[in-house]
């Protein structure tokens, strides 16, 4: 039964903190919603920081077996960077910039390392494993952490809304890739 509470509170915790972000989640809410008390929540996490970094944890493990599963079915690296663009915009329920938000200005610096480990195993690695496969032809102007930093953040106005503007995400890939210059022999 505590398992099973805990796996409850994990998962209507997931829901909240991926919906609202950390600010605007409460235990309290987190707690009414199962039908329990706050305490019993505290009985499996220690804190809400602690829950969150639970809920990232449990969350970016799918998310990060999936971009890898990507990289080793295509052999393009391109090809790859599209299909696990495509899967964070059209099934990560979590905006990038409420997350970054959270770590930034609401976490202690313990719980912002614990979560920036995470990011960076899930997110920023299987990208940079991608770029690493193209670095023959990437500018060399910009090292490859310049490059993922930047797509990441261009890719990450596609992951909760895309306005119909924006280009389409495999758009985006090319756009970023080819840029927007003619090239000059």
């Amino acid at each position: 039964m505590t398992q099973n509470l805990r796996t409850r509170i994990i998962q209507e915790a997931t829901a909240m903190f991926m919906d609202l972000g950390f600010l605007a989640t409460s235990t309290h809410q987190i707690a009414k919603n199962l039908g329990i008390t706050q305490p019993a929540i505290y009985h499996h996490f220690p804190n809400k920081e602690a829950l969150y970094i639970e809920v990232l944890t449990t969350f970016s493990s799918p998310v990060e077996a999936k971009l890898k599963d990507l990289i080793q079915n295509n052999e393009v690296p391109r090809d790859a960077l599209i299909e696990m663009s495509v899967y964070l915009t059209s099934s990560h329920p979590v905006n990038f910039n409420v997350m970054m938000n959270d770590m930034n200005q609401h976490l202690s610096d313990e719980a912002f390392q614990n979560i920036f480990k995470i990011y960076l195993k899930t997110y920023y690695q299987p990208f940079l494993d991608v770029f690493i496969k193209m670095k023959t032809n990437l500018n060399e102007q910009y090292t490859i952490n310049i490059i993922v930093n930047h797509f990441l953040r261009g890719l990450s106005a596609y992951i909760i809304n895309e306005p119909e503007d924006f280009l389409k995400v495999k758009d985006y890939v090319n756009f970023f890739l080819e840029g927007a210059l003619k090239r000059t022999v």
